[in-house]
């Protein structure tokens, strides 16, 4: 028995970074990329402000529940107190909340954060927030004292990443990317690389190279959206002030509520996806030298030996050695990329994605890279059995052709071959 599952999309041209909700988007992060009036009429009633009114308020955040609750927030005129800081954040490693020392085991103390409120003590209402940098936010935040004066003032936004990080897993990693834009969004923030600001990681208490250990895998992406303003540790940016004032500093939530992570069982039919149609347009923005790549191959993804797992689907592994060896093999139309390679940085792979016009590989953190391709590209996931929704929902929200191919052993390698010819012999292929 085979089976093949084939998804076709229309595509529309998504060039604007904010494109009005489809019909099929009815998942409260895909309305994220609307247009600003789009998302205060969707979401105005889960903004909530606090400490004041309106340009006075100290805080205001949108507050959802997704699975648990998450908050995405931005403080104005927010205090760090660099003593108090510092006596947290060098917390001996082996009390650690994780093997690899990254944040301390105690919550955040009340009073590291403050700011000013006129009307007495801000409430925050704990089971509104979930975790990630709006628990440093609800855990580490007091009102009206003034422990903490002078010192240098910040004017560029500033987020806050905190408890959450994707250590080398690419899919994961982009979970986190993705609410650094989402919280852009919905607090209308800029996204601009010359005025978005950077980015902090709170919690990090004692690394040498920050961007190597948090976003191992996006961390020149991330570097390239920032203006390539290096993001630190807030211990690092601190350095021994007593006090820094921010006039903006916004609180990422936890990365398991993002619209990737919710793929692991959830369908979500949203095509084209405003917020993700957005995201990619903005990044690849940052990055010409991959966003002006045509696509023009088919690229066929290969496991190496760095992988925790070989080829596990039959025949797989006997095609790519077939195809190695044949003549079909043109590397200027056919590519056999493995993704996970030493030295291949996440530039040079997301230039070999938007290369392809059909990408094809086993279910595995590769495909997160069919995010990158165009609208109208074929996106091929290779499996017999179910682990989640990830690649069948970036195509939706990308409006890729997507395949769902279970075939095995010679069937499977028969209809790749097939599918290679059918490629190789088209005019444009």
């Amino acid at each position: 028995t085979t089976t093949t599952t084939t998804t076709t999309t229309t595509v529309v041209d998504v060039a604007s970074s904010a494109s009005e909700p489809s019909t099929s988007c009815t998942v409260e992060d895909h309305l994220l990329g609307a247009s600003t009036e789009k998302r205060k009429q969707l979401f105005g009633d889960k903004t909530k402000k606090y400490c004041g009114d309106d340009d006075g308020s100290v805080a205001t955040c949108l507050h959802r529940r997704v699975g648990y609750p998450e908050s995405m927030c931005i403080a104005k005129n927010v205090r760090v107190d660099g003593e108090k800081f510092r006596r947290w954040i060098s917390t001996p490693v082996e009390n650690a909340n994780h093997n690899t020392g990254y944040y301390p085991k105690q919550t955040v103390p009340r009073g590291v954060l403050t700011a000013p409120c006129e009307n007495g003590e801000i409430n925050l209402p704990r089971e509104m927030f979930g975790k990630g940098g709006q628990e440093v936010f609800v855990e580490g935040f007091a009102v009206g004292r003034n422990d903490c004066e002078g010192g240098r003032n910040v004017s560029e936004p500033v987020y806050v990443l905190a408890h959450s990080y994707g250590m080398f897993n690419p899919w994961h990693e982009l979970e986190q990317v993705v609410h650094i834009y989402g919280t852009m969004l919905a607090l209308d923030l800029p996204t601009d690389p010359r005025i978005n600001g950077r980015l902090i990681i709170f919690d990090a208490p004692g690394h040498d190279n920050i961007p190597q250990t948090f976003l191992p895998v996006y961390h020149p992406l991330v570097e390239r959206f920032f203006g390539n303003r290096p993001f630190q540790s807030m211990r690092d940016f601190l350095q021994n002030d007593e006090c820094v004032k921010f006039s903006k500093l916004a609180f990422l939530p936890h990365g398991g509520t993002s619209p990737l992570s919710r793929s692991i069982s959830s369908r979500q039919t949203c095509s084209p996806s405003p917020l993700m149609s957005a995201f990619v347009k903005d990044f690849l923005d940052s990055v010409p030298e991959v966003r002006d790549v045509m696509s023009t191959k088919i690229v066929i993804v290969e496991r190496g030996s760095e992988s925790h797992r070989k080829h596990t689907h039959l025949g797989y592994g006997d095609f790519l050695e077939e195809l190695k060896g044949s003549n079909e093999y043109n590397k200027d139309v056919v590519s056999v990329v493995n993704f996970g390679k030493e030295g291949l940085g996440i530039l040079e792979q997301m230039k070999i994605a938007r290369s392809a016009k059909v990408l094809i590989g086993e279910h595995g953190a590769a495909l997160t890279h069919a995010l990158w391709m165009r609208p109208g590209t074929k996106l091929v996931e290779i499996t017999d059995t179910f682990r989640c929704h990830c690649y069948d929902n970036i195509a939706e929200w990308r409006q890729l052709d997507y395949v769902k191919e279970s075939r095995k052993g010679v069937s499977l390698r028969m209809w790749l071959w097939k599918e290679i010819k059918s490629f190789t012999n088209t005019p444009d292929g």
